[in-house]
């Protein structure tokens, strides 16, 4: 509705009104062409003015039809317009409540309150435990509270009400003297899982020391792998005999570590299982509990104990398959080495000095083998020409890394 109660014109109204006046202007224009039409005399000439003024009203009659199509185009266009506005800024507003929704999304933080409701939902399976074992014993209370008052009824007399009040004394210091004994036991187990505990931050230290000792020795086994391929080219047959040496000590050190951490952490072991088996027995003596193993290693160990036990059962399960390569490889190996022995004791000694070095080094590149310390084929990196002297960083790479303090340790 426009203003002043007056209705707009839809589009096909307006068309139809602008095709009724053209109509008409078009007739008024023929008539009048007609009135005014003269007679010249010659019949052609007359011919031919009226061709060409049939042709001007016929091209007149195309100009307005062509001007009729563009003011139809025009206003579709507009409504196109209109409509294209519309949709921008519906557009605009779902951006808007879009880019709201996004930053609520963002400031809530939906990770953080899963993680909170999982912990309410925990605590709240906690309290329905804990309340339904109150229940429980309200239940009972409340039995027995039904039980005292059918007694009561038998009872009728100042004396029975006295001796009663006696006997509920009795029970009342009874059930004082159990719960003092039960406190005590709770007090003992809480005392033995803290020892526990201890005792398992212990075998954790103990990890990250042999954790530290495995990354030390490939630092040192790298560091001699660097040392092998300068001193088969530089360093003299004393000096690798005198680094050999110490790096054996170095693993004799590091082997004597790791058994006695391995000893430690089987003694630990029979402790804790003799620990538990106590508490196991002053409970089924004392109370007549009985404890499943499973739950005391599942849920009454703490969550540090549980993670433990899991990184050494994986470590177990990691370490056999590859013992048991090491073991297929080396029965492979054996008749190679046997015939690669055969065919160098066939060859002819060599003379020349040169010929006496390669022996020597495909000497000890044998023994390095066999004490697999060696990685890579020593023969496959280019030997260079002449025999440089040692640098400083060379002299401080010979000399192999310190072991480890056996009292830290």
């Amino acid at each position: 509705m426009a203003l002043f109660g007056k209705k707009k014109k839809s589009r096909d109204d307006i068309i139809a009104e602008g095709i009724a006046d053209a109509e008409a202007e078009a007739a008024g224009a023929d008539q009048e062409k007609k009135d005014e039409a003269f007679n010249s005399g010659n019949p052609k000439l007359d011919m031919e003015i009226t061709r060409i003024k049939a042709q001007l009203e016929s091209y007149n009659e195309i100009r307005k039809a062509n001007s009729e199509r563009f003011s139809r185009v025009s206003e579709q266009l507009g409504e196109l317009r209109g409509m294209i506005m519309d949709t921008n800024k519906t557009m605009t507003k779902i951006e808007v409540s879009a880019t709201k929704a996004v930053d609520l999304v963002e400031s809530v933080h939906p990770e953080k309150l899963m993680v909170e409701i999982r912990k309410q939902d925990g605590k709240s399976e906690a309290l329905k435990a804990n309340i339904e074992s109150n229940e429980a014993m309200m239940r009972d209370i409340m039995e027995e509270l039904k039980k005292m008052r059918q007694q009561m009824n038998f009872y009728k007399g100042i004396e029975q009400v006295a001796k009663l009040n006696e006997e509920v004394k009795q029970e009342i210091l009874e059930i004082k003297k159990v719960e003092a004994t039960i406190e005590r036991h709770a007090d003992k187990a809480e005392t033995i899982f803290l020892d526990l505990e201890k005792k398992f931050a212990e075998f954790e230290k103990y990890e990250t020391m042999v954790d530290e000792l495995d990354k030390t020795f490939h630092a040192i086994q790298g560091d001699f792998d660097k040392m092998k391929l300068q001193l088969s080219n530089k360093a003299n047959r004393k000096e690798f005999g005198n680094l050999m040496d110490k790096f054996t000590e170095f693993e004799r050190h590091t082997g004597n570590i790791l058994k006695l951490l391995d000893e430690r952490s089987r003694h630990m072991k029979q402790e804790l299982k003799e620990t538990v088996k106590k508490i196991k027995e002053q409970l089924r003596k004392k109370h007549g509990l009985i404890l499943d193993e499973a739950m005391v290693r599942d849920e009454r160990l703490p969550k540090e104990e549980g993670k433990y036990l899991k990184k050494m059962g994986e470590k177990d399960k990691e370490a056999k398959p590859i013992e048991e390569k090491k073991e297929e490889k080396e029965k492979k190996e054996a008749p190679k080495k046997e015939e690669e022995k055969l065919v160098e004791e066939k060859k002819p000694k060599p003379t020349s000095s040169a010929e006496q070095g390669t022996e020597e080094r495909t000497r000890l590149r044998d023994v390095l083998k066999k004490r697999k310390i060696i990685t890579k084929n020593l023969s496959d990196e280019e030997e260079p020409s002449k025999a440089e002297p040692l640098s400083a960083k060379d002299e401080s790479l010979s000399k192999p890394k310190q072991a480890p303090d056996t009292k830290n340790a």
